[in-house]
């Protein structure tokens, strides 16, 4: 994920031939430059795809990261408190073998 221009989108995005993560760190990326009262529903939404995707390819860090996010999103509304644990399931994301990079 960007983040202050340190980091590289990988070229290839797969998850077992779902693209689930793509819509994520695109929905992620437009959500930080807004506040969180105002973050799409595109980004919940892909929070809870990362969710079932994850659970189907037997990642379940990732899958109870984002389970987590979206139960306190469904609790509390988008908060700035939710920002830590977005950017860790993206960090936690960009490391899994949910990401493959195909240079």
């Amino acid at each position: 994920m960007m983040r202050n221009g340190s980091r590289c989108w990988p070229s290839l995005i797969a998850i077992s031939g779902v693209s689930a993560p793509l819509p994520f760190f695109t929905a992620w990326s437009e959500s930080q430059q807004i506040e969180p009262a105002q973050w799409l529903p595109a980004l919940k939404l892909s929070i809870h795809g990362l969710a079932g995707v994850a659970a189907l390819v037997d990642q379940e860090r990732v899958g109870d990261m984002a389970r987590e996010i979206e139960r306190l999103w469904d609790t509390d509304g988008p908060n700035t408190a939710l920002t830590p644990l977005i950017q860790d399931l993206s960090d936690t994301l960009m490391r899994s073998k949910l990401l493959h990079d195909g240079a």
